[in-house]
């Protein structure tokens, strides 16, 4: 047995008519503040270090600026992935040489750092999953991502922006701080 108590169907049957224009706006704002937190985790993570960030980092930039052009959510996801390549990368370069990391990888992570990421992104998943629901929103309307079944994909939307911030500077300070070996 379920519970319905968390079930708006107005709100739902709004949010599944959202227009395309819409989308796009929430869609380019979501993604503006993701490359802008990573840029702010390069940044913390180089301030001690003898790695130059500055290059990467003004690319990223770049492609931030990129989004204001913007027609569709699949061109800001363009922008988007790109960022995350050299995002991804560059903080490959950040961590404590014992741990590797080359890139991101998932199903399954093939190292320490992406198996400890993909953890934490699971979790906050699971988290707005909850949210949303509890808002009486249908976590499977999504914005970003395009829809897959049983995929949460307005709550991979949502947590976007998050990411960085959250678990990636979790993981980081982790590894860096060396509480954990392998």
């Amino acid at each position: 047995m379920i519970s319905t108590n968390h079930v708006n169907v107005g709100r739902q049957r709004k949010q599944a008519a959202m227009s395309e224009e819409l989308k796009s706006n929430l869609a380019r704002k979501m993604i503006d503040a993701k490359i802008r937190n990573q840029c702010v985790i390069l940044r913390r993570y180089t301030r001690n270090g003898s790695i130059d960030t500055e290059k990467e980092i003004l690319a990223m930039q770049n492609l931030r600026g990129k989004l204001l052009f913007c027609k569709s959510v699949e061109e800001i996801m363009g922008y988007e992935g790109a960022a995350a390549r050299i995002y991804f990368s560059t903080l490959g370069k950040l961590i404590d040489s014992e741990f590797t990391f080359s890139g991101r990888n998932k199903r399954p992570p093939l190292d320490p750092f992406n198996s400890m990421i993909s953890l934490g992104y699971s979790i906050i998943l699971n988290e707005i999953y909850g949210k949303l629901e509890g808002k009486g929103l249908n976590p499977y309307f999504g914005i970003l991502h395009k829809d897959r079944e049983k995929h949460p994909t307005l709550a991979s939307d949502m947590m976007e922006e998050w990411r960085a911030v959250l678990i990636d500077t979790l993981v980081m300070g982790m590894l860096n701080g060396q509480p954990l070996k392998h």
